[in-house]
């Protein structure tokens, strides 16, 4: 089933920071549901701080899954956002756990002493493909990594395609999020393909039309049409 790469996934990047990249559809919501769940555990981990950015917006989605998997209502992790007071802010990070926060909310924290980068345990990244040098999570990871060495920094992305564009896109993404090491797992890889084809077999079905005599008229003065076109685009001396 999909949990045999999901926990896959899970091992490496609970060992060893980096960027894990899924192909489209197969689940990444579930790799980071995990690690909320893990870090949002106050009986394991105390009040070790967590921050999980890219999710405000998304959250119900993660929410829905968190909630699949059992866990309880009362435990999803808290969302804030510029609606939450700073003195609530305050006291909320000093009980630790996870929070889903928008950026432009934590720079303001950061800079404003309401949490200190020293006190932070780590960061769970979404959609890091968007992450840039630039970025508001750029610069929350900067600063992060200025004053704590030992936090930790997971990312995870579902967008191969927008990795490949440009010029070292990857790598670029990877010094923005202070990380080295690059977790790939495309449909193709061995333990993605036993896990999808170890589920019920999908049986496809098709069904062909027969066209009436006047469709079939369009579909041959449309194909004419297209035929002509690309002749016309062959004799252009531009292209």
């Amino acid at each position: 089933m999909a949990g045999d790469y999901l926990a896959g996934a899970f091992s490496e990047l609970l060992e060893e920071d980096g960027l894990t990249v899924f192909g489209r559809g197969m689940g990444i919501r579930a790799l980071l549901s995990k690690f909320i769940r893990l870090y949002n555990d106050a009986e394991k981990w105390g009040t070790r701080l967590v921050f999980c950015l890219n999710v405000v917006g998304d959250e119900q989605a993660v929410f829905n899954v968190l909630l699949d998997d059992g866990c309880p209502r009362a435990q999803l992790p808290v969302v804030v956002t510029n609606e939450t007071p700073p003195k609530d802010r305050q006291q909320l990070y000093a009980k630790g756990g996870v929070y889903l926060i928008t950026s432009r909310i934590l720079v303001v924290d950061m800079l404003n002493g309401v949490v200190d980068p020293a006190q932070i345990h780590g960061f769970l990244v979404h959609q890091a493909h968007r992450v840039t040098e630039t970025s508001s999570e750029g610069f929350i990871l900067r600063i992060f990594r200025q004053a704590n060495r030992s936090g930790f920094v997971k990312a995870f992305s579902e967008d191969p395609e927008h990795l490949s564009r440009g010029f070292s896109k990857a790598q670029k993404v990877l010094q923005a999020c202070f990380l080295r090491r690059l977790y790939l797992w495309p449909r193709f890889r061995a333990e993605v393909i036993r896990s999808l084809n170890a589920g019920t077999p999908i049986e496809v079905v098709e069904f062909h039309c027969k066209l009436t005599p006047r469709m079939r008229v369009v579909q041959e003065q449309v194909t004419a049409l297209l035929d002509m076109c690309l002749k016309e685009l062959r004799r252009c001396a531009y292209l």
